[in-house]
């Protein structure tokens, strides 16, 4: 077996050096369909042949890189991200062969998240430039904000104007059909991963329904209760723009086209908005008394959902997306479309006091963490921090050990090993396909994060910013979190804190994706260091002394080449 694994990356590299896939001659016009046979057959027997196109990207010429690169955009596009300013990594084809039949739009779509940007103090300033930049305004984002985090682009809510995430929907009063009113729904679609063009879709009477992440909130047309949560709240139709629970799909919904959206469709009475919010939390809400049983980790994931969820509550009676009435009257002609208190608000206090005090008791792990970057607990978020999402991550895909070892730092060093690896050494590192029943007990015995509604949350949320991913591509693997926790989880692409030599292999892909003269593999580049090798504290100096270096060479490069376009978009 190892053998045959072996092969691949050198077999790849061989191909993609030598033979033209692009433009082939007349005489060898099958070439593409050989060639996508056998990346079909690779794809399909070996879990983790990202790895083997990933080598070809570190160490081979600039031809089979770029077509390696395009490779992993095409088959992992939310785990290599997109590139936004240069051409995209994209191969025109027909989806044939089990090559994925993505168009050229799909490969540039953001696919956004609610966010919480949050400010460092000692962060340094140049040229007036903040650490949250808005896309479209170019101030600072402050709070709640959005997020496409796989190319980092962030925009303030009411700066969102993205074309396919905007939709107005006129309806009619129920008591008076004559009465006219909008409601404006801002959200995101999610594209899934497969070799299909259709994957992530499902038909139903007539209808294309596509999971959607949700800014402002509204109801289901089928069941009329909101769509509660932070991202994947639901599904919407590209057609008619009818939002339902996925849960409700199997329910009678109307012909696409012949549904009525009235004003029964949008109107809510404050007591079932708060019954539903009780059901749709039943993890989360707790007394006082219940609260102080959580840990550090437990209530920051906990305070940073409900936060996000009362901001995406409070966009929806804004934009009119949601009519709560409160005793008969209209909740967004109060003051700041504020509803009336219930537990959600009350919660969130709770919560909020719990992190001000400093004193919570945390992990190990996290303890770490926070030491090494110079932070205070009070002013980080377990949720909203990339850097430490991916130290989190990485401590998923490892073997439970007893303490957490350095990620990288004996690994990527000049030095030697001093000892010989064992046993103990190679079982150290990191897996590539793990149940998730393996990443729910890292978190109990790592994190302390020990309750089925935050190992939920914050495994859902890793899952969206494309940590993780599911071997079968599943888009609601949370439904049976309780009973089906066999399901296979894959970590595509390396990351700079993982106790494994792939760490080389990622850093030297940075370094030679730097040196190309293509602006797009520059840019896949600056994604790898931007989403996966962000400086960290626990990361090797030897390490970041050679990302430093060869960003700066780039970027003096560039501007001496009077072509700093990526330098200012960076």
């Amino acid at each position: 077996m190892y053998q045959l694994a072996s092969l691949v990356s050198p077999l790849l590299a061989a191909i993609l050096e030598c033979v033209d896939i692009e433009h082939p001659s007349e005489s060898h016009s099958d070439l593409p369909y050989r060639f996508y046979r056998l990346l079909d057959l690779i794809l399909t027997l070996k879990v983790d042949a990202y790895n083997d196109l990933f080598q070809v990207v570190a160490y081979h010429d600039s031809k089979s890189r770029k077509l390696a690169a395009t490779y992993l955009a095409m088959h992992w596009p939310k785990a290599t991200g997109h590139v936004t300013i240069s051409g995209p990594l994209f191969l025109e084809h027909d989806g044939g062969f089990g090559q994925p039949a993505r168009t050229r739009k799909q490969a540039d779509d953001h696919q956004f998240l609610p966010w919480k940007f949050i400010h460092r103090d000692d962060w340094v300033s140049f040229d007036g430039s903040s650490q949250h930049d808005c896309r479209s305004c170019t101030k600072a984002i402050y709070g709640f904000g959005l997020l496409c985090p796989f190319c980092m682009c962030a925009v303030h809510f009411d700066c969102y104007d993205y074309p396919e995430g905007n939709h107005l929907i006129q309806y009619e009063m129920e008591t008076d059909s004559h009465v006219q009113r909008v409601a404006m729904y801002r959200f995101s679609t999610n594209f899934f991963e497969g070799r299909d063009n259709n994957a992530g879709i499902i038909h139903e009477n007539h209808h294309a329904f596509r999971q959607v992440n949700l800014f402002n909130i509204c109801l289901c047309y089928v069941c009329r209760d909101p769509l509660w949560g932070c991202a994947a709240q639901g599904v919407r139709c590209d057609t008619c723009s009818l939002c339902v629970h996925a849960t409700c799909l199997s329910s009678t919904i109307a012909v696409c086209g012949a549904a009525k959206i009235t004003s029964r469709h949008m109107v809510i009475e404050w007591q079932t908005l708060r019954r539903s919010c009780l059901e749709y939390f039943a993890d989360i809400f707790l007394t006082q008394e219940g609260s102080e049983l959580l840990g550090y980790e437990e209530t920051s994931i906990f305070c940073g959902v409900l936060e996000t969820q009362l901001q995406i509550l409070t966009n929806g009676i804004a934009l009119g997306s949601i009519v709560v009435l409160q005793n008969g009257k209209n909740v967004a002609h109060t003051k700041n479309y504020k509803v009336d208190e219930f537990e959600l608000h009350q919660a969130l206090k709770v919560y909020v006091d719990r992190l001000a005090s400093n004193n919570l008791p945390c992990s190990a792990a996290t303890k770490e963490y926070i030491e090494e970057n110079f932070l205070l607990s009070s002013k980080h978020s377990v949720m909203f921090d990339l850097s430490n999402l991916v130290y989190i991550s990485t401590s998923l895909k490892a073997p439970l050990l007893a303490a957490p070892d350095p990620p990288s730092s004996d690994l990527l060093n000049v030095a030697q090993l001093d000892q010989p690896s064992n046993s103990t050494d190679i079982d150290a590192h990191p897996y590539e396909l793990l149940p998730l029943s393996h990443l729910r007990e890292v978190l109990d015995t790592e994190f302390n994060v020990r309750s089925i509604g935050a190992a939920k949350l914050i495994l859902r949320h890793l899952n969206h910013l494309a940590f993780f991913d599911w071997v079968d591509q599943s888009p609601y693997p949370f439904d049976m979190f309780r009973t089906d926790q066999n399901v296979g989880c894959i970590f595509p692409l390396p990351l700079g804190l993982d106790l494994s030599t792939d760490v080389e292999t990622l850093v030297s892909a940075v370094e030679s994706c730097l040196t190309d003269l293509d602006l797009s593999v520059n840019e896949f580049a600056l994604l790898l260091v931007g989403r996966k090798l962000w400086p960290n504290g626990l990361m090797s100096e030897y390490g970041l002394k050679r990302v430093g270096r060869s960003v700066i060479y780039w970027l003096l490069a560039e501007v001496g080449e009077e072509k700093p376009t990526l330098y200012y978009a960076y």
